[in-house]
């Protein structure tokens, strides 16, 4: 409750978004989270590891074609991340 009521104040921010994905997904709620993470990532993402959980959620519900998606969004804006680089090699190797 705290965080959407903090998501209410402050919408613009995609660390609302993220952090709330994580309380879904923990929560059991994993479609939710991943759709929490599509309307955070309009207000722009602020490092990697919104991309790197996104692809993290799509991945651990068998959307494998869109956690590689979501990987190649963030490879645009942070394109020298490793992190993000070795996540997609993985992705790949999975198929």
């Amino acid at each position: 409750p705290f965080l959407e009521e903090a998501k209410r104040i402050g919408q613009t921010n995609s660390d609302f978004y993220y952090l709330l994905a994580i309380c879904r997904f923990n929560a059991g709620q994993k479609q939710q989270a991943i759709d929490e993470m599509l309307v955070g990532e309009a207000y722009g993402a602020q490092s990697p590891a919104y991309h790197h959980l996104m692809a993290r959620l799509y991945a651990g519900t068998g959307q494998t074609e869109q956690a590689v998606e979501a990987i190649h969004r963030g490879q645009k804006l942070f394109p020298d991340d490793q992190g993000l680089n070795d996540a997609l090699v993985e992705l790949r190797a999975k198929k």
